[in-house]
């Protein structure tokens, strides 16, 4: 009960005050407990962020698996966009250094789940569009998919982007326009 307390409190801490403000004894204050109670549970505070960073990365892997994987391509690249925008919302290059500084696997880990789940999911969505002569034949499905990532990435980085779910529609439409054969129109 106590394990899962302090990573609730620190995964809170996070949250609200960012990594750099969620010391081990910010966490030992909310408890009422001792930074040694935390020590009897956890060996590091970046043993603590791997397991949180672990979690948040199969928190997303079954959302897309239960809420989006079944869509069709269009509704699942969409999907993909708004995962996105809440994944990078959250995990921006500073948090990366953070991650890089304080879990020295984080990162790789990280960069993992980016390529073998998010560039490969939408890589599945167009490839299962070109199937279905939604989308264009010529297209090259991975070239696109890693293009959607960095497009996902930069909606939440550049300023003027971020404003508004409205820029992120636009992005998503933009998108979804390029890869869709000429002849069809936009069904958004």
């Amino acid at each position: 009960m106590k394990k899962l307390r302090i990573l609730a409190t620190i995964r809170k801490l996070i949250l609200e005050e960012g990594f750099e403000n969620a010391s081990l004894d910010r966490v030992s204050v909310e408890l009422g407990i001792s930074k040694k109670t935390i020590y009897k549970y956890y060996d590091s505070k970046s043993d603590i962020l791997t397991i949180l960073l672990k979690r948040f990365i199969v928190k997303h892997i079954k959302y897309y698996e239960t809420k989006i994987d079944y869509l069709d391509p269009i509704q699942r690249i969409i999907q993909l966009f708004y995962m996105c925008n809440e994944i990078y919302t959250l995990i921006d290059n500073k948090v990366l250094r953070f991650i890089a500084i304080y879990i020295p696997e984080g990162k790789d880990e990280f960069s993992t789940f980016e390529n073998n789940f998010i560039v490969s999911s939408f890589e599945k969505a167009i490839v299962e569009g070109v199937s279905l002569q939604c989308f264009r034949r010529e297209i090259d499905a991975r070239i696109l998919a890693i293009m959607a990532l960095q497009l996902a990435k930069l909606q939440c980085r550049i300023p003027e982007l971020k404003k508004s779910n409205k820029d992120l529609v636009q992005i998503i439409d933009h998108f979804i326009a390029g890869l869709k054969n000429h002849h069809e129109e936009m069904k958004i």
